[in-house]
């Protein structure tokens, strides 16, 4: 038979969270009451880590006491967008050796970065050219470090790539045109579907 369940705190996820986050960005959020910073939690376990980004931080909590072990620092010297933008786009994390990947929005928008796994230190952050993004959550395939990334063009499109990065720097190595999508894509910095 079905019974309540009681939530019970057991962590506290603070820290960045980006600039006016009661601004809305996609329309009709606040009237359909969407979870919208629920929506936006990226989160992996590894081990006995939980590893939760907000898309402002990644912080790293032991799951035996809840204590966090660490959290990321906004990066220096990078523009702090809007709470909501890029709505209802969660950003995951990956753990690869003794390393964390993921994507932070700071910028115009979604930055790769490689934090110490041990205790949140940013080894590297990936500068990209201006007009490209980090457009999907880091992947390892066959210990190679791939992400999809979207390219502003001159003309009304955005080209979606397969990119291969160094991981251990961060460096650009590779990329593979995949499909070129609508500008209105690249503008409305959310997910939907049709």
């Amino acid at each position: 038979p079905a019974t309540a369940l009681e939530p019970q705190a057991r962590a506290l996820l603070d820290g960045p969270i980006g600039e006016r986050p009661q601004e809305e960005v996609t329309r009709n959020l606040d009237r359909l009451q969407v979870d919208w910073a629920g929506r936006q939690l990226g989160w992996l376990i590894d081990g006995d880590m939980l590893l939760v980004n907000n898309r402002f931080q990644i912080a790293a909590f032991n799951l035996q006491t809840g204590q966090r072990a660490w959290q990321t620092t906004p990066p220096e010297g990078k523009k702090v967008p809007r709470s909501r933008d890029w709505s209802l786009v969660s950003m995951t994390p990956r753990v690869f050796g003794n390393r964390v990947y993921g994507r932070l929005l700071y910028g115009d928008g979604p930055l790769l970065g490689c934090w110490d796994a041990t205790n949140g230190q940013l080894v590297w952050l990936a500068d990209q050219l201006p007009g490209v993004h980090v457009a999907s959550d880091p992947w390892f395939v066959q210990d190679r470090l791939i992400a999809l990334t979207v390219t502003r063009t001159e003309g009304p499109e955005v080209l979606l790539r397969l990119a291969t990065f160094d991981a251990f720097t961060g460096d650009l190595l590779a990329h593979t045109d995949l499909v070129q999508l609508r500008a209105s894509w690249y503008a409305r910095h959310c997910c939907e579907t049709n």
